[in-house]
């Protein structure tokens, strides 16, 4: 029996993406390896409904773009960002695996915090059976299932949240992020403060 072609997905806000999640995208391919890292914005996190700070879906969706041009094993999804609605992360994946098919296995790449929780999402225990997860460092303590595989890769203490605190702060984000999305954050001034107008997207 062939081998199944992996594919990772991570998902997230990237409110905004950060060296952090390019680092651990690529130690995934590379510990994992895997042909693609899917990236996957979410358009209204169900978990973040009154977050006030939360870039517009399609200011997110392209600094992911910018973040990931130069890595051609690096993609980006708008299915989250299109869904109608929250979209849960059971979705994505089931979707994910009608569109690529049963010659692919789908990995969920998370960060170390979050990976003890995935039970209590929506259909948590589904997730749990069906795909296999993958998670950065040990996490804050909690119990991982037997189906995480952690992902070697240099801690870094580097948030989203973070960034746009240093924003706010009048603090240079240099460095923390691609040179792209910080030329993308100054120019759209984003995060300067703490509320967002729906702005356009060039």
């Amino acid at each position: 029996m062939a081998e199944k072609d992996r594919v990772g997905v991570f998902g997230g806000t990237f409110n905004p993406i950060h060296v952090a999640h390019l680092v651990l995208a690529q130690a995934a391919l590379e510990t994992l390896e895997l042909r693609q890292v899917i990236f996957m914005p979410a358009g209204q996190p169900p978990h973040k409904r009154s977050q006030t700070d939360l870039a517009p879906a399609e200011h997110r969706h392209r600094m992911v773009q910018l973040a990931i041009a130069d890595n051609p094993q690096f993609t980006v999804s708008r299915f989250e960002i299109d869904f109608p609605g929250p979209c849960y992360t059971i979705h994505t994946l089931e979707a994910l695996e009608r569109d690529l098919g049963p010659e692919t296995e789908l990995i969920l790449l998370v960060g170390g915090d979050w990976a003890g929780q995935i039970r209590h999402w929506y259909q948590g225990d589904k997730i749990l059976s069906r795909y296999s997860i993958a998670t950065a460092g040990r996490g804050n303590g909690n119990s991982q299932p037997d189906s995480h595989t952690c992902i070697d890769m240099p801690m870094m203490d580097l948030s989203s949240s973070m960034i746009r605190e240093h924003i706010r702060a009048g603090k240079s984000i240099r460095y923390l992020v691609p040179e792209s999305v910080f030329e993308y954050i100054h120019t759209h001034r984003l995060y300067e403060d703490a509320a967002f107008s729906r702005d356009k997207v060039d």
